[in-house]
């Protein structure tokens, strides 16, 4: 049976996490929590805790108990499954165990509104990409995870450069005038038509880039974050920069227009800063296999691949139903959860339709 994680499920996750499988490396490298933190903060539902915890109690015969985290990506209908326990290589049995705490999070996700589940996978785990198709998720992009150990930023660097320049100052890169400001409001329309103008074609029928873009990982605020914009002589935002700072890490967003300024200045500028808010840090970042110039500007920066992933997508149906097993405005915490039901998770093509959302930005 697989169930909402309830506080006497404690012991069990604080049990089996030293053996579980991390999906969601920019959390991993950022917060380095213990699992059974977030399964708390579900559970009660404090603010901005958009985050699931399912526990599974010996799935069938022969497959041990495990846990499912995942995390909904803001406000969208879309979210990533952060952490599965045991893994997979780890105890006999654990393939079962997977596929229905999968399959489970999918209806249960999906009756909570969310359309879209992620999982990512390295492609050096041929196991974990085979259990992930067998629950229904379908390959759509893969992509290499990198790291600087540690930006050098020498006194009048180009750090302090991109401190002046987002006061509103000019600096000349590769033959272009640019400018380098802090991040606004008004800038998220011209922001999102470059975050989808860069986007793979065939990532765009999967995923939003607006929700992947500002995915705040785990434990993260809005004072963890910098926003910074790159517009050209004529205003026009050209270029884009975000980091998330975390306790002994960065982790790097860069966008820009290979066409309209130089990328690899953005890596310069980037680190530059990065090396200021977590001195002594590494800097992380992804880069897809179809964004050629990131990869290429990113080598040249310095940074090293370190894993690559089979990222894929699953559909949920996003039923609207509103599940037993969710919290209703209780004044008092109840430690009961109530089962998830084992329904088919692919609602009709006519509820899809009915129920298709509009893009980002429309």
């Amino acid at each position: 049976m697989t169930r909402t994680f309830n506080p006497r499920d404690v012991g069990r996750v604080i049990q089996l996490q030293a053996h579980g499988t991390s999906l969601d490396v920019a959390s991993t490298v950022l917060t380095r929590r213990a699992r059974v933190a977030p399964a708390i903060a579900g559970w009660l539902r404090w603010p901005g805790a958009d985050r699931w915890t399912l526990v599974s109690d010996r799935p069938a015969v022969g497959a041990p108990s495990g846990f499912l985290q995942a995390r909904r990506r803001g406000r969208s209908p879309e979210a990533d499954v952060t952490f599965i326990a045991p893994g997979l290589h780890v105890i006999s049995g654990a393939a079962h165990t997977w596929q229905r705490l999968l399959g489970d999070a999918c209806v249960a996700l999906g009756q909570a509104g969310v359309a879209r589940l992620f999982a990512a996978s390295t492609l050096d785990d041929a196991l974990a990409g085979q259990v992930l198709q067998q629950a229904g998720f379908a390959p759509f992009e893969a992509d290499t995870v990198c790291q600087m150990a540690a930006p050098f930023v020498a006194a009048g660097s180009v750090g302090s450069s991109m401190r002046v320049a987002a006061e509103g100052t000019s600096f000349a890169g590769d033959g272009r005038l640019e400018n380098v400001r802090r991040y606004a409001a008004a800038d998220r329309p011209a922001l999102h038509a470059l975050l989808v103008a860069g986007q793979p074609e065939a990532a765009r029928s999967h995923e939003s880039a607006w929700s992947r873009w500002a995915d705040m990982p785990a434990s993260a605020g809005p004072r963890r974050e910098r926003w910074r914009v790159v517009t050209d002589g004529g205003g026009r935002l050209v270029g884009a920069v975000r980091m998330v700072v975390g306790r002994d890490a960065v982790w790097l967003n860069v966008a820009g227009s290979p066409e309209a300024v130089d990328v690899g200045a953005l890596f310069a500028l980037a680190l530059g800063e990065a090396g200021r808010l977590r001195p002594g840090g590494a800097v992380w970042t992804a880069v897809g296999d179809r964004e050629p110039s990131l990869g290429a500007a990113a080598a040249a920066a310095g940074f090293v691949p370190v894993v690559r992933r089979q990222r894929c997508v699953r559909q949920t149906g996003l039923q609207r139903i509103a599940p037993s097993w969710r919290a209703s405005k209780r004044a008092v915490p109840q430690a009961s959860s109530g089962a998830v039901t084992h329904a088919q998770p692919r609602a009709s093509r006519a509820r899809e339709r009915a129920h298709s959302l509009p893009e980002e930005g429309t």
